[in-house]
Parts: structure tokens; C-alpha cells; sequence
């Protein structure tokens, strides 16, 4: 890479990062006591601080939470975004601010979506105006930035990237980064991860049909690697969801998917728009 080309990447970034805290306004000015104004930011944070407290000191009991006694498995009766701990964790462990943690996967997550599709849209263009705009687009719409915490989704666009270089190149390193940001997301929300699975079989279809030829052996081989990868990180947490099915029974009804459902116009244009609200200095 040119050293202008260099720079110019960075100043991008730049841009993204500042565009972060103009969109997070007044947040990041009282990010130690103001949360994120959706109802799921206390389930969110409890999830993060049991996670934390549980992972590596006592994982026998990590998904059994301290609510709903006597029943078990309470920590899995949703999605408890385990993911969130690689960004929540470190800020935690240092401030022991719940809140400050939560923001900080707010603003991450909304940077590295930025980031994300500017650098998929770049390699696909090797063009910075139009790769800006797209991170700009994803990070920055409505959608995301009302949920964009529940959605490490957002960092999609880097995974199909390194997809993509692992489909025209014979480096394991591509495949390896593909499978931790197929994880991460796997581990954020189980729903996440069947559409990440979609996305992935569409676009290896579709660059078979492009490149007309049969993949050979060490596709296989890498793309083995790659699942076994995905295996390890996420099946340990995804099992007890099995067992948390058997004993419970729970199951989603047709009719209560259909009105969780997004309207691509009509949910687009109703987000809110204020984002964050009220203080919680007492949260926890």
C-alpha cells in the first residue's frame, strides 16, 4: 500500500470516529451514567456484568442466572450476546462501570460498522468516495443506530471480505478471520447467525456460477478448518439452548415472528429519533 493511500485510509477512519460522537450526541459527553434510551439496555448490561463475573471464574453456573429461582438456564431465556464481552469486558475490568462499558460496545460497534463496509466496498471498487458513503449508509442509518448494540451483525461486510479473499487465494489466515468474525456474530444472537450463514452460501454460490469452475481439495480443506473453527467458539454456548428447549419447551409461533418482523420501508422511516435520554446511576 502507497503511503497516500495510507493516509488517506486513516484520515477515513478519522472521519468515522468523529462522525461516531456527533451521532451519539449527548452520550459520549455522559457516558458514565447515561444509557442507551431502548428498553433492552438493562437486560443488555445484566447479561454483560453476569458473563463477566461467571465466564472464567465459575463456568459451571454461566448460564444459570440469578433470577427467576428456582428455575434454570434464566441466564439463556434470551440472547445473552456473549460477544459483547470482548468489547465490554476490557472497559470493565478497568472503570467497574457497567454503563461506561455498555456505551463503549455502542460506539465500537458503530465505528467498526463504518469501517466494515468502507473497507468491503473499497475492495470491491478501489474507490474511497463510494466505499465512504456505504460505511457511512450502514453505520449511520436510522436502523443501526437505534439498535446497532443488539446487532454485531454490523461488521458482516469485513467477514464476507476476508470470504471473499479465501475464496480467490490459498492463505489459511483468510478463512481463520472470516470464521472469528462468523463467531463473534454467532455468539451475539443465534438468529444472527442463520443469516450470516444465508449471506455466506449465497455468495460462495454466487462466485462459483461467476468463476464457472469446481473448487478444489484445498477449498475443502479450508473451508473444514473454518467450520470446525466456528464449532469450537460457539457450540459450548449454543448446547444448553437444546437443553433449555427440552425442559421448557419454548417456541416461537408463526404469528409471533411475522410481527417481529421488519417492514424494509415502513420500519426504516418510523425509527426513533432520540437516541439517548435518562440516567441510571443506580442501574446496578
Amino acid at each position: 500500500m502507497k503511503k497516500t493511500d495510507f493516509l488517506k485510509h486513516t484520515g477515513i477512519c478519522v472521519i468515522f470516529v468523529l462522525l461516531t460522537f456527533v451521532f451519539t450526541y449527548p452520550c459520549f459527553f455522559k457516558a458514565a451514567d447515561m444509557i442507551f434510551a431502548m428498553s433492552d439496555a438493562h437486560d443488555t448490561i445484566w447479561h454483560a456484568v453476569w458473563a463477566y463475573d461467571h465466564l472464567f471464574t465459575d463456568p459451571l453456573n454461566l448460564f444459570h442466572g440469578n433470577i427467576f429461582y428456582p428455575a434454570r438456564y434464566t441466564a439463556i431465556f434470551t440472547d445473552p450476546m456473549f460477544s459483547n464481552l470482548i468489547i465490554f469486558a476490557p472497559v470493565y475490568f478497568f472503570t467497574k462501570n457497567p454503563i461506561l462499558a455498555y456505551n463503549a460496545i455502542g460506539l465500537v460497534l458503530m465505528f467498526l460498522g463504518a469501517v466494515s463496509m468502507y473497507c468491503l466496498v473499497y475492495y470491491w471498487t478501489r474507490k474511497k468516495i463510494p466505499a465512504f458513503f456505504a460505511g457511512f449508509i450502514l453505520a449511520f442509518s436510522p436502523v443501526f443506530l437505534l439498535y446497532h448494540i443488539n446487532l454485531p451483525l454490523i461488521v458482516a461486510p469485513l467477514g464476507i471480505l476476508f470470504l471473499d479473499k479465501s475464496l480467490r487465494n490459498e492463505k489459511l489466515s483468510n478463512i481463520i478471520i472470516f470464521s472469528l468474525i462468523f463467531s463473534f456474530i454467532a455468539l451475539s444472537h443465534m438468529y444472527l447467525c442463520y443469516g450470516m450463514t444465508f449471506i455466506t452460501i449465497i455468495y460462495i454460490i454466487g462466485y462459483y456460477i461467476k468463476i464457472k469452475r469446481k473448487f478444489n481439495k484445498y477449498f475443502y480443506t479450508k473451508s473444514l478448518l473454518g467450520f470446525i473453527i466456528i464449532l469450537i467458539l460457539v457450540l459450548p454456548f449454543r448446547l444448553p439452548y437444546l437443553q433449555l428447549k427440552k425442559e421448557y419447551g419454548y417456541q416461537r409461533k408463526l404469528g409471533e415472528m411475522v410481527q417481529h418482523s421488519a417492514d424494509p420501508i415502513v420500519s426504516y422511516f418510523s425509527i426513533k429519533s432520540n437516541l439517548y435520554n435518562i440516567t441510571y446511576p443506580d442501574l446496578m
